[in-house]
C-alpha cells in the first residue's frame, strides 16, 4: 500500500532513496503535471481518452507526476492514477523532445503485487538496451511507491520474453513457473 506522508520534503528524500536503492543511476523528481514536457504529457493525455481496461480517468486525474532524469541524455515522465481497484503507472522515456519509448505497470493493493502492463521501444531506438532500461526503471517505482518488486504478466510477446531473459542472465530477475508459463520476478536488493 502507498505511504502518507505529511511534510513533502520528507515525502520526496524516502522517494528518492527508494527508488535509488534499485535504479541508482538517475534522479527522480515529483513534478507538476503542467511542468513536464510536452511530448510526455500528450502521451499520457493519450492513455487517458484510450484505456483498454474500461475504467473511467479523466485528465484531471493525471495531477501526479514525476521526471526522471538519467546520467546520459534520456528523461523519463512518470504518472499515477489511482481507481478504488488498482494503482496504474505510466512512464514515457523521451530524449530531446521524442519519445524512445513507454511503459507501465498495475498495483493492486488485494493482492499487493505490480505486475508489468508492457513496454514498447519505438523501432529507430531499439537495440539500445531501453526495453531492459524501462522494465528496471518500473520495478525501482514499484519499490518507491508501493515496496513491492515488479512481476512479469502472462501475456508477454515474443520480444518481451527475451528481455525479461536478459534481465535473468544480469542476475536481476528471477524466473519461474505459473502453471504452464514462466514468470519473472525482481530479486529484493539484499538478495543479490
Amino acid at each position: 500500500m502507498s505511504e502518507n506522508f505529511e511534510d513533502k520534503d520528507q515525502l520526496r528524500i524516502q522517494f528518492q532513496e527508494r527508488f535509488n536503492e534499485f535504479f541508482p543511476d538517475a534522479k527522480i523528481e515529483p513534478s507538476d503535471f503542467e511542468n513536464i514536457s510536452q511530448t510526455a504529457r500528450d502521451h499520457f493525455i493519450e492513455i487517458v481518452k484510450n484505456r483498454e481496461s474500461g475504467e473511467t480517468y479523466q485528465p484531471e486525474e493525471l495531477n501526479e507526476a514525476y521526471k526522471i532524469i538519467h546520467t546520459d541524455e534520456d528523461e523519463t515522465y512518470v504518472t499515477r492514477i489511482k481507481s478504488e481497484e488498482s494503482e496504474k503507472v505510466y512512464l514515457v522515456n523521451i530524449r530531446g523532445e521524442e519519445s524512445t519509448g513507454a511503459g507501465g505497470f498495475s498495483y493492486s493493493p488485494i493482492s499487493e503485487k505490480a505486475v508489468d502492463a508492457g513496454v514498447e521501444t519505438r523501432k529507430k531506438f531499439q537495440r539500445q538496451q531501453l526495453a531492459v532500461k524501462s522494465l528496471e526503471i518500473m520495478n525501482a517505482l514499484a519499490q518507491m511507491f508501493y515496496k513491492v518488486p515488479l512481476h512479469s504478466n502472462m501475456a508477454r510477446t515474443v520480444q518481451g520474453k527475451g528481455v525479461w531473459e536478459k534481465l535473468v542472465m544480469l542476475g536481476k530477475v528471477t524466473k519461474f513457473q505459473e502453471g504452464h508459463y514462466d514468470q519473472y520476478v525482481f530479486k529484493d536488493k539484499q538478495s543479490e
